[in-house]
C-alpha cells in the first residue's frame, strides 16, 4: 500500500490490508520514540529504508497489534537533517515522537521587507490590534506550519491566527514542539558557526556582538488546549501543549490536577519540549506566578532555556515581560536565579554596579563590546531598549548578587533532593542584604538534613540583629521555599510555661491547649518552623520548659499527655539583645563589610563576630539554653546601596496597590484612588534619596516605610488634583516618581 506522507506526521505503512494499516495509523505518536535524536546527514529523500528484522530504528508496538513487524517509517520531506529515532523501552507510559526541526519565522521582525532569512515576504501584516502589532497570516502550504502532535493536536484550520490582545493573552502563529536548547548549547552553536543571517541583520547589531539572531518582540503565542475526554490516571497521554494551555489562564489548581494524572518521570521526559516554537518554561515564567514556575522547575524544566531562533534567554524574557503584562516580575527573576539560572545570560554592564541608573547611554557600546557574543547575540537595538526600560533596581541587585554567590555543590544538591528540600538551595537569592545569614542558614540546614538518621536533635538557631533587618523575612522565606508551616510566638506576652504550652489536667481549659502546643501536636514527626520573636523577653521558667524539646526533640501534648515527636522542628529564636555588639561591629568594619569584595579578611571578621555573639548570649541566657543552640546568625546593618533596594521594594508595593481598580461601592470595598500605572524614573537616584532621608539603623527597613508613605501622600495629592470625576472601569492613568534638583516629585504623565 502506498501513501503520500503528510507534513509534520509520522505515518506507518503496511503492505497488508487497509484495515490493519488504519490501525497502525492510529498508533502513530502514541508509541513513538523518547525525545532523543542524533543527526545523520542531509538528505532530500523522504523515506527511511525499511527496517531489518532487528529492532533498530523501529518504535515499540504493543504485543497483539496485527503484523506489528511489517511497517515502514516516512518522515516529512524537507531540507533538514534526517534524525534517527532510538527504540522506546518496552514499558508502559506515553511517548511522543520528535520530528526534524523546520524553519520558524513567524514571530520575528527581520531586517528588511524582502529579507528571505526571516521570511517576512510570506507574512500578511495587515490589521493591527495592539501596539501596532498585526496578526499574522501564514500560507497553508508551509511545512513548518504543521504541528507534530498529529491526531492529538488541533491543526491550524481549527485554530486560525488571531490578533494580539493586551494583558496575558499574547497571540502569535503556531510553531512546532521540539527540545529547548540550554543557554550554553545555543552559545556553542553560535561559536561553531551558524548560517549567515544576512548583512542587513548584522548591521542592526550595535552592541558589539559578532553574530546576531532575528529579532523577537517578546510576545508569546496563545496556545489552544488539546481536546481530551479526561481518562483516568495512567491511561491519558501527557501532552506539554495541554499543560501550557492550562497555565496560560494562571490556574494553579488545574495545573496541579493535570500533573497528578502522570508519574513524575513522564512529565520530566517532556517538560523541556517547545510549544509553538518556544521552550515550555517560557510560558510558565509568563504567568508571573512563582508557584506555577516552581512546579515546572521541580519537574526538570531548564531554567537556562533559550528561545533558539532569537537567542533570547529565559532570564531576559522574564525581565522584559514585565512591560507586556504591566506587572512587577522581580519574584520570577529571583526564583530563576535561585534555581540555577545563570546571571551571565544578561551582560554584566547592565547590572554592575547595580545602584546606578540605566538609560539610553548606559551601558555604552564600548562596554558591550567587552562582553562578547554569548551575552549580546540577541541584543538588537530594540531588545536593548526594552531591557533598559524594564531592568529595574531590584532586578539589577538580584543579578549582581547571584553573580557573587557560590552555587551549591553536587553533594548539597543531592542531600536536598533526597529530603525533598530542593527549594532550600535558593535561599541566598531572595533576601536584600544579609548574605552571611542566608548562606549560614543554608549550610546549617543542609548539614542537618545530611545527618538526620544519626541525630534526633532538632535545629535551634538564633537570629540576632536590630529590628527591621530581615529576621522574620528570612524565616518566612525558609518556610516558603521548603513548603513548611510556621508558627510565630510573640514572647512579649508569655511569662510562664502554662501561658506558652498550656496547662495539664485538672487545669481549667486544659483540653483546649495553646497555639504552639496544638501546632507541635499537629506536626508531630514532620518538618515545621517555630519562630519565637523577641526571645530576650522570655523568663527562666520558659527556658526550662524548652530544654527537653531542644535537646532530644520530645514534647508532651498538654491536652492528652501524648508524646510528640518534634525532632524535625526548626526552632528560630529572634532576639535584639545582641544589637549593640552587631552595630559596633558594622561601624568598625564598614570598609571590610560594604566596600570590599569577599575575601579572607571578611571571613575571619565574621568568625570573630560569631564567637562574640555566643559569649554574649551565654551571659544573657545562661548555659543550659545556650548549650542547645545549633548556630548563631548575625543580621548586619544595611549598606547604602542595599537601603536603596529596600526603598525600591516598597515603591513596587505602592505601585501594585494603586494599580488596583477604583471601586465606588460604599463600605469596606471602597477604593477611590486606583487605576494608576506608576513609573519610577531614574530608580537608583530616586531610591538613594529616599534611603538617605529615611534609613535609621535602629529601625532598619521599617524606617524606610515611613519615607515611602510620604511619597504615597505626594501621589495622592497629584491624583486628586486632576479636575475630573473619579469613575470606575476607566483606563489606567500614568504617574511618575522622579528626582529634580535634589527633591522627589510625583507628576502625571501627559
Amino acid at each position: 500500500m502506498e501513501s503520500t506522507p503528510t507534513n509534520g506526521d509520522i505515518t506507518l505503512h503496511s503492505a497488508n490490508n487497509p484495515q490493519q494499516a488504519q490501525q497502525r495509523h492510529q498508533l502513530k505518536l502514541n508509541f513513538g520514540w523518547p525525545p532523543t535524536a542524533r543527526p545523520l546527514r542531509q538528505s532530500p529523500a523522504p523515506v527511511v529504508p525499511r527496517a531489518s528484522s532487528g529492532t533498530r530504528n523501529k518504535p515499540q508496538i504493543p504485543a497483539g497489534t496485527p503484523d506489528h513487524d511489517d511497517f515502514d517509517i516516512i518522515t516529512p520531506q524537507s531540507d533538514q537533517e534526517v534524525f534517527t529515532k532510538r527504540t522506546a523501552p518496552a514499558q508502559p507510559g506515553p511517548y511522543q515522537a520528535q520530528v526534524p526541526s523546520l524553519p520558524v519565522r513567524s514571530s520575528f521582525f527581520g531586517s528588511g521587507a524582502n529579507d528571505q532569512t526571516t521570511g517576512l515576504n510570506e507574512l500578511n501584516l495587515a490589521g493591527s490590534t495592539n501596539n501596532n502589532r498585526p496578526p499574522y497570516t501564514i500560507p497553508s502550504n508551509q511545512p513548518w506550519q504543521q504541528d507534530p502532535s498529529a491526531d492529538a493536536l488541533p491543526n491550524d484550520e481549527d485554530t486560525p491566527s488571531q490578533g494580539i490582545s493586551t494583558g496575558n493573552d499574547i497571540w502569535a502563529v503556531p510553531n512546532r514542539d521540539q527540545h529547548s536548547p540550554s543557554y550554553d548549547q545555543v552559545v556553542d552553536r553560535e561559536d561553531a558557526g551558524e548560517p549567515d543571517l544576512g548583512s542587513e541583520a548584522k548591521n542592526q547589531n550595535e552592541v558589539g556582538s559578532s553574530s546576531t539572531k532575528p529579532e523577537w518582540d517578546f510576545l508569546l503565542p496563545r496556545v489552544s488546549p488539546v481536546a481530551s475526554t479526561g481518562p483516568a490516571r495512567g491511561t491519558q497521554r501527557f501532552n506539554i501543549r495541554e499543560a501550557v494551555a492550562t497555565i496560560q489562564c494562571r490556574d494553579e489548581k488545574a495545573l496541579t490536577n493535570y500533573f497528578e494524572n502522570f508519574d513524575a518521570h513522564v512529565i520530566q521526559r517532556y517538560i523541556n519540549q517547545e510549544v509553538d516554537g518556544f521552550p515550555s518554561i517560557f510560558y510558565a515564567a509568563a504567568t508571573n506566578n512563582d508557584r506555577i514556575l516552581r512546579a515546572w522547575i521541580e519537574h526538570g524544566a531548564d531554567v537556562n532555556a533559550v528561545h533558539e531562533q532569537s537567542g533570547v534567554p529565559l532570564l531576559a524574557f522574564a525581565i522584559v515581560h514585565s512591560e507586556t503584562i504591566e506587572e512587577d516580575t522581580t519574584e520570577i527573576v529571583a526564583s530563576l536565579l535561585g534555581t540555577g539560572a545563570s546571571p551571565l545570560a544578561i551582560a554584566e554592564p547592565f547590572y554592575k554596579p547595580y545602584d546606578q541608573d540605566l538609560d539610553e547611554d548606559r551601558p555604552g557600546d564600548e562596554e558591550m563590546k567587552l562582553c562578547g557574543s554569548k551575552q549580546t547575540v540577541w541584543l538588537h537595538p530594540t531588545a536593548k531598549r526594552k531591557l533598559v526600560r524594564n531592568l529595574n533596581l531590584t532586578h539589577r541587585y538580584y543579578l549582581e548578587r547571584a553573580s557573587r554567590t557560590v552555587r551549591p555543590s553536587v553533594r548539597q544538591k543531592q542531600v536536598a533532593d533526597r529530603n525533598g528540600a530542593q527549594g532550600l538551595l535558593g535561599l541566598p537569592y531572595f533576601l536584600i542584604g544579609q548574605s552571611l545569614a542566608a548562606n549560614t542558614l543554608l549550610q546549617t540546614c543542609v548539614n542537618h538534613l545530611a545527618n538526620r538518621t544519626e541525630r534526633r536533635k532538632p535545629l535551634v538557631i538564633v537570629f540576632a540583629g536590630p529590628s527591621g533587618h530581615g529576621k522574620t523575612e528570612l524565616a518566612r522565606r525558609l518556610g516558603y521555599l521548603m513548603s513548611l508551616d510556621m508558627e510565630v510566638v510573640d514572647c512579649t506576652i508569655v511569662n510562664r510555661e502554662i501561658e506558652l504550652f498550656g496547662g495539664r489536667h485538672p487545669y481549667v481549659n486544659a483540653g483546649e491547649g495553646t497555639p504552639i502546643n496544638n501546632f507541635l501536636a499537629q506536626h508531630s514527626g514532620q518538618r515545621c518552623i517555630v519562630f519565637m520573636d523577641e526571645f530576650e523577653k522570655t523568663t527562666k521558667e520558659i527556658h526550662q520548659a524548652l530544654l527537653l524539646p531542644f535537646d532530644n526533640g520530645e514534647y508532651q501534648d498538654r491536652r492528652n499527655l501524648k508524646k510528640i515527636d518534634c525532632s524535625k522542628t526548626i526552632w528560630i529564636l529572634a532576639t535584639n539583645a545582641l544589637d549593640k555588639r552587631i552595630r559596633d561591629f558594622c561601624k568598625v568594619n564598614e570598609a571590610v563589610l560594604f566596600k570590599e569584595e569577599e575575601n579572607e579578611n571578611r571571613v575571619q571578621k565574621m568568625k570573630e563576630l560569631g564567637k562574640d555573639l555566643k559569649n554574649d548570649f551565654l551571659a544573657k541566657f545562661d548555659a543550659p539554653i545556650t548549650g542547645r543552640i545549633s548556630a548563631f546568625l548575625p543580621f548586619l546593618l544595611f549598606s547604602k546601596a542595599e537601603q536603596s533596594v529596600i526603598a525600591h521594594k516598597y515603591l513596587l508595593e505602592l505601585g501594585r496597590e494603586v494599580r488596583r481598580p477604583v471601586n465606588l461601592t460604599d463600605g469596606s470595598e471602597e477604593r477611590l484612588i486606583g487605576n494608576v500605572r506608576l513609573h519610577i524614573r531614574r530608580d537608583a537616584s530616586v531610591c538613594a534619596h529616599i534611603a538617605e532621608d529615611g534609613y535609621h539603623p535602629d529601625l532598619g527597613a521599617r524606617s524606610l516605610i515611613t519615607t515611602v508613605d510620604n511619597v504615597r501622600t505626594m501621589l495622592d495629592n497629584a491624583y486628586l488634583e486632576v479636575n475630573e470625576a473619579i469613575r470606575e472601569a476607566e483606563e489606567l492613568v500614568d504617574f511618575a516618581i522622579d528626582i529634580r534638583k535634589g527633591n522627589i516629585i510625583v507628576e502625571i504623565c501627559l
